[in-house]
């Protein structure tokens, strides 16, 4: 008997439960007397917070004007640049003997916004350094100024062919493009 007795108790829950869903969910009227909802869907009110302000203090006025700051020169602001020209002496692959002094000249243009300021040089940057000298000072020049700089040089004993690669700088920050003086260095001429 208590078999039968919950064997129809779980049929009565599995046929209830249904029912049970959907008055949960408001879809069963149940007995209300209100009127079925309309089928057409209609617009729902959202809240909607309006924003709050927040006072702000009133800044005081000073009692005495503040004094304007004095105006100090601004050091040189803008963009330095330069542009190849042309090999004014030696020009690439020319031929040296070896061990043989020359001079080199390369003219070079400020395509910058600002002058070259005081202690830009022409620094040697990579290659072979052809001699003692690594670097050149110059005099500021202005936008669109030209300068022929040259640089005392000696040949490396042994033939081949040396590429050696110079910049100008300004305070170890340089600028512009790496040019370069490309010899051939031959006993034989």
């Amino acid at each position: 008997m208590n078999r039968r007795v919950a064997a129809l108790c779980r049929c009565v829950c599995i046929a209830l439960l249904p029912l049970v869903i959907l008055a949960a969910c408001d879809a069963l009227p149940l007995g209300r007397s209100e009127a079925p909802p309309e089928t057409t869907p209609t617009a729902t009110a959202t809240a909607t917070l309006a924003p709050t302000l927040t006072p702000v203090p009133p800044t005081p006025t000073p009692d005495a004007p503040t004094p304007t700051p004095t105006a100090h020169p601004t050091p040189n602001v803008g963009i330095l640049d330069a542009r190849f020209v042309r090999d004014v002496t030696i020009p690439d692959g020319q031929i040296v003997a070896p061990g043989e002094a020359f001079q080199k000249i390369w003219e070079l243009r400020n395509e910058g916004e600002v002058d070259w300021p005081n202690g830009t040089v022409l620094q040697h940057v990579s290659g072979p350094v052809f001699g003692p000298v690594e670097s050149v000072a110059l005099r500021p020049r202005a936008p669109s100024e030209s300068a022929e700089i040259a640089v005392e040089m000696v040949a490396p004993t042994q033939e081949g062919l040396y590429t050696s690669y110079w910049q100008l700088c300004v305070q170890q920050q340089c600028f512009g493009p790496r040019i370069w003086v490309q010899i051939r260095v031959s006993a034989e001429e």
